[in-house]
């Protein structure tokens, strides 16, 4: 019975050890996997936020902008949001009303005034954040104002945040996730 115990008390002392173990580098794994969603997104920001400022800074849709031009825009629109493999552009007037998505050339004119971003760079400033737009869903948004001496309107890029989103952080990690835009999934890879 003395080999029965002793044999007991050093499986539990392995087998707590072991467990302790496997807890630590489950935390690892899991803390490593966060920071690797956290730089994905703040890339993901970054890239917006340089990509709407340079779209804003080309002297086409300055002149197109000033001329109210909207075939040289919407040319133009598709040719960047194409080049600059963006998931979304659009562009807006002084007074926060879309006159042009490149990504969805049917749904123009609703107003968009009241999204962080675009009310950022209305009144001078860019600014990138993570919202939620009726047509482009929840997504990180970049807002710049077009030209400098006058307000020309807004340019908007982003990409969604999407299941295609989720499932290449899970190719990297390993890790099933999902993305909630308050209470509700806005991105899963999960079935």
């Amino acid at each position: 019975s003395l080999a029965l115990l002793i044999a007991i008390v050093v499986t539990m002392v392995f087998s707590t050890i072991l467990v302790r173990q496997i807890e630590r580098d489950t935390q690892q794994h899991l803390l490593t996997n966060a920071r690797v969603l956290d730089f994905s997104i703040a890339r993901l920001k970054e890239e917006a936020l340089a990509k709407a400022q340079w779209v804003a800074s080309q002297p086409e849709i300055q002149s197109a902008m000033a001329k109210n031009d909207f075939d040289q825009l919407e040319r133009l629109a598709k040719s960047y949001l194409n080049d600059q493999r963006l998931g979304f552009l659009l562009f807006v007037n002084p007074q926060g009303e879309v006159l042009l998505r490149a990504h969805a050339l049917t749904q123009r004119e609703d107003n968009v005034s009241s999204e962080q971003a675009v009310r950022g760079a209305l009144a001078g400033k860019s600014i990138v954040t993570i919202e939620s737009s009726p047509a482009e869903k929840f997504s990180i948004r970049a807002a710049s104002p077009i030209g400098t001496d006058k307000r020309l309107g807004v340019v908007v890029a982003g990409f969604p945040l999407d299941n295609a989103l989720v499932d290449n952080i899970k190719r990297i990690t390993g890790l099933d996730m999902s993305i909630y835009e308050v209470d509700t999934v806005a991105a899963t890879t999960l079935f």
